[in-house]
């Protein structure tokens, strides 16, 4: 008879042992007859789910992202401070999703943590003979739309954290094109539809890039859209009615900010209390279509800070997107399907008209 070593070994256990483990088992009610000793068929392992895939993607991606930039940080020295501070906010990702960063590649000369699939967003890896540094901005790119897509099919807590990631992965890419005197890069999106909301209907389309007046590439004006949106539900409501007005709050805070601003940032200002206003518009659509009543406009709103010349006026600008930028991604926590693809779009587009306004870049825009 052809015995496994690991079926003898447990026969042997059982014949020295029989009479004492047959004593025990049966005195705690326990029939051992049907126990199969010698079965060596594996234990099946439990298939990870939508969180923990998201969740390893997005860990795998920062830490390439964060070899990327040491690695970049060799061949251009004059960029060492902007890419230690990016390798920072990756660092940052990777404590936030569990994972422990590892500033160089491991020994088998791969990025990826353990126990997670390699990136499988576009551009991830290097090409041999290529630039290091230029090849940062499309790989930023593509890992912001990768957390993007993720956010679809996550729970409202991951989908916070992957929105973030995104948001600040997309600013990561402005600043290494500033950086380089290249090109503004695209806004990156997601790579496949999020998943369908309760309804059919879709959303307008709020958080839709379009031109930008200012030529700088950080502010947008969402198209407009006349397509039915989704019935928000109570806890919906309740984040989209905030949402609501905090853009409220914006429009009235660029009015203010406009006459304190002259030539293109005057223009600058105007355009963006537009896109505003139509944001809050659209909000105020999906609001409606629930058969509630939207928050109205105040009369006024207290700006967070003072605005009695151009530098301040920039500086409150800044602090008016990143506010919001905090409110959407509470939206995003709460809502669902098309409704959240709106919010996560809302608060990579705050991230990136703050930053074009003078915030320091943070590892997680969103965050109170």
């Amino acid at each position: 008879m052809d015995l496994s070593r690991r079926a003898v070994l447990r026969r042997a256990a059982v014949g020295t042992g029989a009479l004492l483990g047959a004593g025990v088992l049966s005195g705690c009610g326990l029939d051992v007859r049907d126990i199969r000793w010698d079965d060596d068929t594996p234990v099946a392992t439990p298939t990870a789910g939508p969180d923990e895939l998201a969740r390893r993607r997005a860990a795998a991606t920062a830490q390439s992202l964060l070899v990327a930039c040491a690695t970049a940080a060799t061949a251009r020295p004059d960029l060492q401070v902007l890419l230690t501070d990016l390798r920072t906010q990756h660092s940052q990702h990777l404590v936030a999703l569990g994972v422990k960063p590892q500033q160089t590649p491991q020994p088998s000369a791969s990025a990826t943590p353990t126990g997670s699939p390699a990136p499988v967003s576009p551009g991830t890896s290097a090409t041999p003979g290529s630039d290091p540094v230029g090849e940062l901005v499309a790989r930023h790119t593509a890992g912001a739309s990768e957390a993007m897509t993720d956010t679809g099919t996550t729970s409202g807590a991951l989908a916070v954290l992957l929105a973030q990631v995104a948001a600040a992965r997309a600013v990561q890419a402005r600043q290494i094109a500033a950086a380089l005197r290249a090109p503004v890069p695209p806004d990156p999106a997601p790579t496949t539809a999020p998943a369908p909301a309760a309804t059919s209907a879709a959303a307008p389309a709020v958080g839709q890039r379009g031109a930008d007046p200012s030529g700088t590439g950080a502010s947008s004006s969402p198209q407009d859209s006349s397509a039915t949106a989704p019935a928000p539900g109570d806890q919906e409501r309740a984040a989209l009615a905030e949402a609501i007005d905090g853009e409220h709050a914006a429009v009235y805070g660029y009015g203010v900010l406009a006459t304190r601003l002259r030539g293109a940032e005057r223009g600058r200002a105007l355009a963006d209390l537009a896109t505003h206003r139509r944001i809050a518009d659209q909000l105020t659509g999906l609001f409606e279509s629930s058969g509630g009543k939207p928050p109205a406009a105040a009369p006024a709103y207290r700006l967070p800070g003072p605005v009695t010349n151009a530098v301040q006026a920039r500086a409150t600008a800044a602090r008016l997107e990143s506010a919001l930028a905090v409110t959407d991604a509470a939206l995003v926590g709460n809502t669902s399907g098309e409704l959240r693809a709106v919010a996560v779009d809302l608060v990579l587009q705050r991230a990136l008209a703050a930053y074009s306004w003078g915030a320091a870049p943070t590892a997680f825009p969103g965050r109170a």
